[in-house]
């Protein structure tokens, strides 16, 4: 068996998908499987994978379904490796990825848990993902987490013990899957941070998006009380917590047109901090 699964779920991405494969072959760390999940391509992705002619390629075709967290299990499910890597089918590994996170939990047997920093490709303005300083992304990270979400799926290595502990994705989530099933992972795992930026994400039209939309909101809202109840996070974290989170809920409906639903939620907002200056300026801003 291999040491690591790499697991990649792509629907129409052809364009992307043949440098983020090739950027796995090109590894230093070579003691691994690739397996793919179509969810329902239209375009060349088949013959793209298969043109590879990699004995260490799975594919599999699945009927569309846009079901994240289905699609994650199911490549789970064809993984055999003791460690698995997560891989966005448009995004890239600088070649030695693979080997400098698993050379750093091999070398620490109670870390279950890694992701690395990354490259934010956007044509000529290319940047670092991280930009504060290194005890941010060491600790007490759950309730940071919330608000800056700088765990990327692509970035993340981890044992396959920790299914055992954590169970598999949600499918019942149709938003902040990836979010949710690391803040499992993370409140029960011991986790740390590489600082070299070994993953390249490039900005396109197009791409999902971890931590937007309405329901990405709701989702986060809902965890941030139950990792509350459970003692992750204070009470003062927890409140602040909120009330962040009302207050990009509510620019979201109200980018979408629904008025009162934004004024109500930037009134929840101001509820949980009353020095949430910028809840306020949206909230008058609102009142007719």
């Amino acid at each position: 068996m291999p040491a690591v699964s790499v697991n990649i779920i792509t629907y129409n991405r052809a364009t992307f998908l043949f440098r983020c494969v090739q950027s796995v072959l090109d590894q230093t760390f070579n003691d691994f499987e690739i397996v793919v999940i179509d969810d329902g391509s239209t375009d060349n992705t088949r013959s793209l994978v298969r043109g590879f002619r990699d004995k260490r390629i799975q594919y599999h075709y699945h009927d569309h379904s846009g079901n994240i967290g289905a699609l994650r299990n199911l490549a789970l499910s064809h993984s055999t490796g003791a460690y698995l890597a997560l891989l966005d089918s448009d995004d890239m590994w600088e070649q030695h990825k693979l080997e400098k996170q698993i050379a750093c939990m091999g070398s620490n047997e109670v870390l279950d848990f890694t992701f690395t920093d990354l490259m934010i490709n956007a044509g000529q303005n290319s940047k670092r993902w991280f930009t504060k300083n290194r005890s941010y992304y060491k600790e007490r990270i759950i309730p940071k987490l919330f608000t800056n979400w700088f765990i990327l799926p692509s970035t993340v290595v981890f044992r396959r013990s920790v299914i055992d502990r954590v169970g598999v994705f949600n499918t019942e989530l149709t938003s902040a899957v990836e979010p949710e099933y690391f803040l499992r992972i993370i409140s029960q795992a011991e986790h740390g941070a590489l600082f070299e930026p070994l993953t390249i994400r490039t900005i396109h039209q197009g791409q999902r998006s971890l931590r937007s939309g309405v329901g990405s909101y709701d989702v986060m809202i809902m965890n941030a009380g139950k990792y509350y109840r459970n003692g992750s996070i204070s009470f003062l974290e927890y409140k602040k917590i909120l009330s962040l989170l009302h207050y990009r809920l509510g620019c979201e409906l109200r980018k979408l047109g629904q008025k009162d639903g934004s004024q109500r939620t930037f009134a929840k907002s101001i509820a949980n901090n009353p020095f949430n200056i910028r809840a306020w300026a949206r909230l008058i801003r609102a009142i007719p």
